[in-house]
């Protein structure tokens, strides 16, 4: 614990460098993913079949306060326009004679730097609501788990929320987020609803979410029709 707690201190230095560069910058993106994959590995669950908790040296809030804020600003980070698909060229590449779904998966790792960030972070908070979101797992909180908890869910988890909504809601509107990332933000939806902070914020969303979000990710496009078209064993499994 110890040691964590001194060695995560220059990667956040170093990611919150790389939040001040342009967002076009890919070895900025880079350090991101890096970063906040570094510290989901953190968060991982001690055992099989204990929940993901942080180590004791993280819990103290002049530790833990950076790197929620941090994770929180990769949340928010916007994708810079010049990595984003027009509507249309997305729908061609999915589309065009020959190219299926390998082409469909070469352009998305193309974008990966850019979006692997945002997942990563969205992995951890998921993590982070889990444990300290959910009622359950307050009976084994100690003074300092339960300060955090009142932290993260009065600061920082109804934001991230909030965030990903708008994401999802850009999509909507014509915006490309890739296949993984967006089953990651629609994962976080679903856990936040038994979390009261979170909940109050998604409740007014609820009918827009599901005619602008869930419902549209349901019709047939062209990525079903590749993957029809290339392995239609693999489309009637999913």
């Amino acid at each position: 614990d110890e040691f964590l707690g001194v060695s995560l201190q220059p990667l956040l230095t170093v990611g919150n460098a790389a939040l001040q560069a342009e967002p076009e910058h890919e070895i900025a993106a880079q350090a991101l993913k890096i970063i906040a994959k570094i510290f989901w590995s953190v968060t991982a669950s001690p055992s099989r079949g204990v929940a993901p908790t942080l180590p004791r040296a993280m819990l103290a809030e002049d530790q833990i306060a950076g790197w929620v804020k941090f994770l929180l600003s990769v949340v928010r980070r916007p994708i810079p326009p010049s990595k984003i698909p027009k509507p249309d060229e997305e729908g061609e590449q999915m589309a065009c004679a020959g190219s299926s779904l390998e082409g469909v998966e070469e352009e998305q790792e193309r974008l990966a730097p850019f979006w692997k960030a945002k997942k990563w972070a969205v992995r951890t908070w998921m993590r982070l609501l889990v444990r300290y979101g959910e009622s359950w797992s307050q009976q084994r909180d100690d003074a300092e788990e339960t300060k955090l908890r009142k932290i993260l869910l009065a600061e920082y988890l109804p934001g991230v929320l909030q965030a990903i909504l708008m994401a999802l809601q850009q999509r909507f509107q014509g915006g490309f987020i890739p296949n993984k990332v967006h089953s990651e933000l629609l994962e976080f939806v679903s856990d936040s609803v038994s979390v009261r902070k979170c909940w109050e914020v998604l409740k007014p969303e609820l009918k827009p979410l599901f005619y602008h979000v869930i419902l549209p990710g349901l019709w047939f496009d062209a990525h079903d029709q590749a993957l029809w078209e290339d392995e239609p064993v693999e489309y009637i499994v999913r």
